[in-house]
This record gives structure tokens, C-alpha cells and sequence, in this order.
């Protein structure tokens, strides 16, 4: 493989990643209530979240917890980390 194939699959590949983080960021503040800055709305005014819905929620909740007792900084970096 040349160095320009390689070169336009890498750069394909983080674009990739861009969005793909970009888009989940996306999700888990609209639908799951979990912000960039690493605030986190309580579940309960989460109305439209289904039993599905609540249960990937509180499994977010515990990989943030899991991210900043693990070394993130605090709830900013563990979202940043989470979405990484």
C-alpha cells in the first residue's frame, strides 16, 4: 500500500471518528440528559425514556462513575472519555 492510500484511509478514518463522537455526544445529551460539561440531569426528568431507555441511562451513569474514579479529573473529563 502507497503512502497517499495510506494517507486517505487515515484521514478517512478520524473523519469517521469525528462523527461518530460528535453524533453519540449528540444522543447522550438530547435523549440521556448528559452534557459536555459533565452535568448529568436527573433521571426522573427524563420522562420519555423507556424501561430500555432508563437501564442504558443508569449504564452511562456507571461508566462515568467508572471514568472519574479511574483518573478523569472530573465529570467534564470522564464525559470527554466516555465518548472517546
Amino acid at each position: 500500500m502507497d503512502k497517499a492510500l495510506r494517507s486517505v484511509i487515515y484521514t478517512t478514518v478520524v473523519r469517521c471518528r469525528e462523527l461518530l463522537e460528535k453524533d453519540l455526544a449528540l444522543q447522550l445529551e438530547g435523549t440521556y440528559g448528559v452534557h459536555a460539561n459533565g452535568t448529568v440531569e436527573p433521571l426522573a426528568s427524563l420522562a420519555h425514556l423507556d424501561a430500555v431507555g432508563r437501564a442504558d441511562r443508569q449504564a452511562i451513569e456507571a461508566a462515568l462513575h467508572h471514568e472519574e474514579t479511574t483518573g478523569a479529573g472530573g465529570p467534564q473529563e470522564a464525559v470527554e472519555r466516555y465518548l472517546r
